[in-house]
């Protein structure tokens, strides 16, 4: 996780947090410690390894560096927005990746159900939320088109049948558009992409600012 609070429910993020403050995990109240090495970028883990709920200890390194490229990302751009990082929503029971107004952004990395994006997905919109699922490295491979590369596509007349994907190894934003897939398997798409903080993220989904806030 990228965030805790103090015993006041400050909120600190791992990336300007020191290893020397006290801090508590904001969904179970127990002690976390800052986690800082070469293989992951810095996060916190609780001190124990007691079950809770509200956060997961098992994030990949890629999942919390996009997490963290991503909240800098959305933070240099959008100065009239209110930008969090695993903000609690309680009436879904969610933590989106990071908020932007009404803009949940969730990264995915790892296989996640058809049932589970449906049912997170309907949670979001039925609160007046905006979601956008992005994609990691294992998903959308270009070659095929996987069950689990279909349940996060989205469809609009401009851009058909599309997904979002990161890359960290390249640091660009990826959008494969117009996919088609033929009865004999074939894939086609087309693609655009832009480097990590060239542009206003939430301008590439097309989002209007003034119906975010």
């Amino acid at each position: 996780m990228m965030i805790a609070v103090d015993e006041n429910g400050k909120e600190y993020i791992a990336i300007e947090s020191q290893k020397q403050d006290l801090l508590i995990c904001p969904a179970c109240c127990e002690p976390v410690i800052l986690k800082t090495g070469k293989q992951k970028i810095a996060h916190f883990a609780h001190q124990s390894r007691k079950n809770c709920l509200g956060f997961s200890e098992g994030e990949t390194s890629e999942h919390l560096q996009l997490k963290t490229t991503l909240f800098e990302w959305c933070r240099t751009w959008l100065k009239d927005v209110t930008v969090q990082l695993e903000e609690n929503l309680p009436s879904l029971n969610q933590r989106p990746d990071i908020l932007c107004g009404n803009l949940a952004i969730e990264i995915q990395c790892s296989m996640l159900s058809y049932k589970s994006v449906q049912e997170r997905t309907k949670g979001y919109l039925m609160n007046g939320y905006r979601v956008w699922w992005i994609l990691g490295s294992s998903f959308f491979r270009k070659d095929s088109l996987r069950s689990s590369d279909k349940y996060f596509c989205m469809y609009n007349e401009e851009r058909g049948v599309h997904v979002w994907k990161l890359d960290l190894d390249q640091k660009k934003c990826y959008l494969f558009h117009h996919i088609k897939e033929s009865v004999m398997g074939v894939l086609t798409f087309e693609q655009m992409s832009w480097a990590f903080f060239s542009h206003m993220l939430v301008d590439l989904l097309e989002v209007n600012l003034e119906k975010m806030k």
